[in-house]
């Protein structure tokens, strides 16, 4: 027993020499020499891209599948100009992060089942189009590329599958990597890191590890199992650093381009690091190597107004970047500005209302009538409102009355009948709307025109009386 015990003490010592030595070591393998998109040479099987690129190698370019995926409103100048979060508490809620799952989402035509994708690492995985043998992920460590039931190389979940969401995201072969046995059982379910809770996966896995991450975080809404020793990552600190530090090599390039032949799908990550600094509010260093060219210029952009908005019509202000980026943005219309002018009706000619916009725009209101003349006492055959003499009676109404003095006409607004209007009329009219029977009025009260007669027309023939030309009387 004791012997036995031994043993397993000595294995144990040695599979954590190993994984030391692994750890501790940098990934490379014989350079492509590729630097643009033109110079890539496609392996295809089965209508699958076989990967075509090296480890440790930096990717300077997007290859051509790369460049056709982000067009429209998938391009770097579309998805860019959407705000990220301010941190790991928001980053989520962000319409950059809506965005890029929106995308990832529409473009994942197929997923992979857990058995699946035992058959498809000898395309993904494998070194330069040679898919007779892969590449351990961690290690390094090339293995045969046929499944032998896992004798010697398993599926690693880099995002841990007690820490998923128990559905599609466990299976996705963008997460799953080929690993050997003994790496496997090294990492766990434990989360990536530097602290000594953590999984150091080694300086040339790490920037790997971050950018799966970062797919899984939102392509499939994980946001719960992302940070700290529960979660997948360290902190945000510590992925950004991996990003940098270990930026995408053509090796990974080579798997996004061979995982979106079967799937439909990219991992925007490696295309673009730079949306890992945007979507979480960070500047996104100086000088980085990225596959979209070293460091993705900064827009800096001056507005100009190349339209004026008009009343009826929209407008438009252009942004435009020194490096001859531009967009546009709308201005809307500002709708008509009215300013009013009153004409009061005269004895002859009706009032009206003139509305006027800064624009040129017009239009008049429904005319008041004109008021005709009245001759009240004295009697002396004069207009008492715009003291015109009015000669003979005249009965142009054929009531058997003169037009202008019968002694029965009455004066709008003289709700008292005594010839005048003034704040007596209006004190009447108050009385009148509680006092009907006590206080009789001789015309209409409805002086505001809403078809009412109420304590509202009284304080309108109040106001009626100090400017006559604002409140016309409408009785």
């Amino acid at each position: 027993m004791r012997k036995l015990s031994a043993i397993l003490l000595i294995c144990m010592f040695l599979m954590c020499l190993c994984f030391s030595a692994w750890a501790a070591d940098w990934i490379s393998t014989p350079a492509t020499g590729f630097t643009c998109a033109e110079d890539v040479e496609y392996t295809i099987v089965n209508g699958t891209v076989v990967n075509w690129g090296a480890r440790g190698e930096n990717c300077t370019f997007l290859t051509t599948y790369a460049q056709s995926y982000y067009e429209g409103s998938y391009s770097w100048e579309t998805l860019s100009e959407k705000g990220g979060g301010t941190g790991t508490s928001d980053a989520y809620t962000s319409q950059l992060y809506q965005a890029l799952q929106d995308m990832m989402t529409a473009e994942h035509s197929h997923q992979t089942s857990y058995g699946e994708t035992r058959y498809l690492y000898c395309y993904t995985d494998c070194l330069q189009g040679d898919y007779s043998q892969i590449s351990s992920f961690y290690s390094g460590q090339t293995l045969s590329g046929t499944w032998d039931s896992g004798k010697t190389w398993n599926r690693e979940h880099t995002w841990p599958n007690s820490k998923g969401l128990n559905g599609n995201d466990e299976n996705d072969l963008m997460m799953l990597r080929p690993t050997s046995v003994s790496e496997n059982s090294s990492r766990g379910n434990t989360a990536y890191g530097e602290g000594s809770s953590y999984f150091d996966p080694g300086e040339s896995v790490r920037g790997d590890c971050a950018r799966i991450v970062l797919y899984v975080y939102v392509r499939w809404g994980n946001t719960g199992k992302m940070w700290g020793t529960g979660g997948v990552m360290e902190s945000l600190d510590i992925l950004l650093k991996w990003m940098e530090e270990d930026p995408v090599d053509t090796w990974e390039m080579g798997r996004n381009d061979a995982v979106q032949s079967i799937t439909g799908v990219r991992n925007v990550f490696v295309d673009y690091p730079e949306y890992a600094w945007l979507l979480f509010g960070q500047e996104i260093p100086e000088g980085i190597v990225t596959p979209s060219g070293s460091t993705v210029h900064q827009h800096s952009y001056t507005s100009a107004v190349t339209a004026s908005a008009t009343c009826t019509q929209s407008g438009m202000l252009t942004y435009t970047c020194d490096c001859g980026h531009s967009y546009t943005e709308i201005i809307p219309a500002t709708g008509h500005q009215y300013t009013q002018t009153v004409t009061p009706p005269t004895c002859t000619e009706d009032g009206y209302t003139t509305y006027l916009c800064t624009c040129g725009d017009s239009y008049t209101a429904v005319p008041t009538p004109a008021l005709g003349h009245k001759d009240f006492a004295p009697r002396n055959h004069q207009c008492d409102r715009c003291n015109e003499d009015l000669g003979p009676c005249t009965d142009d109404n054929g009531d058997g009355l003169c037009d202008w003095c019968d002694p029965s006409a009455i004066m709008r607004g003289d709700m008292d009948g005594d010839g005048d209007i003034d704040s007596d009329d209006a004190i009447y009219l108050l009385y009148f709307t509680f006092q009907p029977e006590d206080y009789p009025i001789n015309q209409s009260g409805d002086v505001d025109g809403d078809g009412d007669t109420d304590s509202d027309d009284a304080i309108y023939l109040l106001y009626f009386t100090f400017q006559p030309n604002d409140y016309p009387l409408f009785s």
